[in-house]
């Protein structure tokens, strides 16, 4: 039996009569036979190792007939029983231990990219994953600083959860990168402002019918609107396949929406575009001029609208 999970909420009443304040060993006894009076069943039973005063409480160390140990506290009058004590200190410093880890872990990949004089920077995304567009807001401004001194690829996932909607507008997306790269960045900045297909065209004073040619091989060559009339083919029986950067999906082993690799290698930097600045400029040879730019430190919002601040965690998966 998990002693764990004989307790639905972390502290176990028990009332009684006309105690005030007891001794060690009517604790310990107190303590004992509540637990294998009202705690424990299927053969198992507990005994008191260890019983001392602790921050105004009894603190008791039982151990259980398959020989687990657990810390578990009584209050010195006997009415709470906390069958497993958790300490604030341990705790917060276990968090921060795992936080220096990852911070470490962190420095030590971005200290290993491999090194260029113009990084590559390749950000996977679903257009309308609210995670993705964060990300996009995070990083458009570092690319925008960084300018030709990279070289920024906007990726697509190899499946689109967003129906429709998405597949079209990835599709219209990757037609601007190839037939007028140069807009891009404009573009999405348009676009992530409200989702607005039409708008964002506008502002690149681009129509559909610029773009159409490319929209129509692309969908030919890698089968957009098959997949996506082809419910069968769908992932998991939900999501339609979105193919075009199938390969470097498969090569940096994309879950989800959002993932970036820059020279070749997928890295975890923060969603604030000073974080992604940072993290593309370890990649650089010779930092570019544009990396001693102090850029924004908080977190854009997820989903459309550059207003508020969001937490910089989550993905679509």
């Amino acid at each position: 039996m998990n002693f764990k999970k004989l307790f639905t909420t972390v502290f176990v009443i028990f009332l009684l009569a006309g105690c005030s304040s007891l001794s060690e060993i009517e604790a310990k006894n107190l303590a004992e036979n509540f637990i294998n009076e009202h705690l424990l069943s299927g053969g198992f039973t507990a005994s008191v190792l260890e019983i001392k005063s602790e921050s105004g409480f009894w603190k008791i160390k039982i151990q259980l007939s398959d020989g687990r140990e657990v810390d578990s506290l009584m209050s010195k009058d006997g009415k709470i029983f906390v069958p497993e004590a958790i300490y604030i200190e341990e705790v917060q410093a276990e968090a921060e231990k795992q936080k220096l880890a990852a911070e470490a872990a962190q420095t030590e990949l971005l200290a290993s990219l491999e090194k260029s004089d113009r990084p590559t920077v390749e950000l996977f995304v679903m257009s309308h994953c609210p995670f993705g567009t964060q990300a996009e807001k995070a990083i458009l401004p570092a690319i925008e600083a960084l300018g030709d001194s990279v070289d920024f690829q906007l990726k697509f996932v190899n499946y689109a959860m967003h129906g429709e909607t998405e597949v079209l507008e990835q599709l219209q997306q990757f037609a601007i990168s190839e037939k007028y790269p140069e807009k891009l960045i404009t573009y999405l900045k348009k676009f992530l402002e409200a989702g607005d297909s039409a708008a964002a065209l506008a502002a690149v004073d681009l129509e559909i019918e610029d773009l159409a040619d490319t929209i129509a091989a692309t969908d030919a060559e890698f089968e957009i609107t098959k997949n996506l009339e082809d419910e069968a083919s769908w992932v998991s029986g939900r999501f339609p396949q979105f193919l075009i950067h199938e390969a470097e999906n498969e090569k940096y082993d994309v879950r989800g929406s959002p993932a970036l690799a820059v020279n070749g290698k997928i890295i975890e930097a923060a969603r604030t575009p000073a974080a992604m600045l940072e993290a593309i400029c370890m990649a650089f040879e010779n930092p570019a001029e544009a990396c001693s730019l102090e850029l924004s430190t908080a977190t854009p919002s997820s989903g459309f609208g550059f207003e508020g601040e969001g937490s910089g965690e989550g993905s679509c998966s």
